[in-house]
């Protein structure tokens, strides 16, 4: 009972990055969309020509710190995330060759996920997708409240005057049309 109550109170201190925030919209691919509730909501968007639903199910407050391809922060292949290649057959996802800065390393979620993460404080979510993962020592097991994401940047120089923000990330979920097609019964 004491374990049950200490962990309420825990929970109850922390602070909700999204109670806190004053989310005012979403920004996709320099349109800014107003979002009064989020949780639930179905957003279109727009992924290689393709219309794609997808719904808001919920946030987490995470701990943003960014990064580029420059050698001192990655591997001997700093334009080639962990994602690979986006299908069998096809050549290596490159960061450098991509150039965008719509990709983040997180662990814990799948690659290719889509998030929504208000990276400037600004009150408009931009849609990042997940690409690359972090050192093991940010694992989602070490503060399981608090997940910590990287956001890729171009510059150096940016990332280090990016420096450490607290922020809110929610998670897309794909939503697919339901088919019109008629199963036959056998």
């Amino acid at each position: 009972m004491r374990y049950l109550i200490f962990s309420i109170a825990f929970l109850a201190s922390f602070p909700l990055f999204a109670q806190d925030e004053q989310i005012k919209g979403i920004e996709i691919g320099g349109l800014m969309i107003r979002v009064d509730n989020l949780i639930g909501k179905i957003i279109t968007i727009k992924v290689h020509d393709q219309v794609r639903h997808y719904r808001i199910s919920g946030y987490l407050p995470v701990e943003v710190t960014a990064y580029t391809s420059h050698r001192g922060q990655t591997d001997s292949s700093p334009c080639i995330p962990a994602v690979g290649s986006p299908y069998p057959g096809a050549p290596a996802f490159d960061l450098c060759k991509h150039n965008r800065e719509d990709v983040i390393a997180i662990n814990g979620l799948d690659f290719w996920t889509k998030v929504l993460i208000d990276t400037d404080g600004d009150g408009y979510l931009e849609l990042k997708t997940v690409v690359d993962r972090m050192n093991p020592r940010f694992d989602e097991d070490s503060n399981p409240l608090r997940r910590h994401v990287d956001l890729w940047m171009r510059y150096l120089e940016d990332a280090i005057a990016y420096g450490r923000q607290f922020r809110t990330m929610f998670f897309l979920e794909r939503v697919r049309p339901k088919s019109t097609a008629i199963l036959a019964r056998h």
